[in-house]
């Protein structure tokens, strides 16, 4: 997947170099994220291609996240005693199609459609089990809202919040996820 995710975001980048002269280009961010009412913080990179298209931005973003924090439960069993639950994101993984208004505004706001993959890494402890890890994934639908602000020379700084919906489809813990991020981007 992190091999697609290159090579999509670089074909897209160098079809579209000739039209870097009419305000389009590479976006770069790096910022903080939250998953699902705080039960994760971690940290999230995004790299992309807006193309100015009249009113509007159109491109492509991929990114790629992980989490620091980890969800901690005890769960009492009649016959095993107490066991403890583990659960955290591995990893994040997404290519999205992006729409912001236009590139020359200082407020922009985003939407964005794509695909994701994301990695759950799972401990279960008990003094009977002993220590169980597993791996658990899940792929899909992704889309989100977000707001930019665009400053200094020549707007290439930008600050972004954004709320993306995950679907965990793959997953029958739950129909889904919501990450919200702020970052720091660059323009190119």
């Amino acid at each position: 997947m992190k091999k697609i995710l290159i090579l999509s975001v670089g074909f897209m980048a160098m079809t579209m170099t000739p039209a870097m002269a009419q305000d389009s280009g590479l976006e770069a961010h790096v910022g903080i994220s939250m998953y699902e009412n705080n039960d994760f913080t971690g940290a999230q990179g995004r790299l992309g291609y807006m193309h100015n298209v009249g009113a509007f931005m159109l491109g492509v973003e991929g990114e790629i996240g992980t989490a620091f924090t980890e969800v901690s439960e005890r769960i009492n069993d009649p016959q095993l005693g107490n066991i403890d639950v583990d659960l955290g994101v591995d990893s994040n993984v997404g290519i999205y199609g992006v729409a912001r208004t236009n590139r020359d505004a200082g407020f922009g706001l985003i939407g964005r459609l794509g695909y994701h993959s994301t990695k759950f890494g799972a401990t279960v402890s008990n003094a009977a089990i002993g220590n169980v890890s597993a791996d658990l994934s899940a792929n899909g639908f992704a889309g989100g809202i977000g707001l930019d602000y665009a400053f200094g020379e020549a707007r290439k700084n930008v600050v972004r919040f954004d709320a993306t919906y995950l679907d965990l489809g793959d997953l029958a813990i739950d129909d889904g996820m919501t990450v919200l991020a702020l970052s720091y981007g660059r323009r190119f």
